[in-house]
């Protein structure tokens, strides 16, 4: 692999390691298998809400994601996908 795949991985990881922080301090780690058993939507509107409280606006990874998920077809996550973009200061021209 090359350099920037790597780092790619190392964000990843970080990212990873927030949104399991974040679910730990909530209290709903033990509900996270629960969750993507019955239906992934909730484990994704949790991490669009971690987006929103901890990311990093200039991250254009971030500002890639939030603006897929503004348009998704999934109501709920188009919605935390908007309150992220917005609590961030990425503009909404959706």
């Amino acid at each position: 692999r090359d350099q920037s795949s790597k780092g790619g991985e190392a964000l990843n990881l970080k990212l990873k390691e927030k949104v399991f922080t974040a679910l730990a301090f909530a209290g709903l780690l033990p509900l996270v298998p629960a969750l993507i058993w019955r239906d992934p939507r909730w484990l994704r509107r949790n991490a669009l809400v971690v987006l929103g409280n901890t990311a990093d606006r200039n991250d254009e990874r971030v500002v890639e994601t939030l603006a897929r998920y503004r348009q998704h077809e999934e109501q709920i996550l188009a919605e935390h996908a908007r309150w992220a973009s917005e609590r961030l200061g990425i503009g909404v021209a959706t």
